[in-house]
């Protein structure tokens, strides 16, 4: 039960600064390249720590 409710709590973790990240000013093309490249970061980051805690 404690690992369900530490997975939400990371992935509103992960939703909130990809929010955060999406609403930065664009200032060039390559800034939208690099959004995504920390986004995904920040996904593969969260779901290997949400799947290290689950063992």
């Amino acid at each position: 039960m404690a690992n369900q409710s530490l997975c939400r709590d990371r992935s509103d973790w992960v939703s909130q600064n990809i929010n955060a990240i999406s609403s930065l000013p664009l200032q060039r093309f390559e800034n939208i390249k690099n959004i995504e490249r920390i986004r995904q970061k920040l996904v593969n980051h969260h779901v290997t720590s949400i799947v290290m805690d689950a063992d």
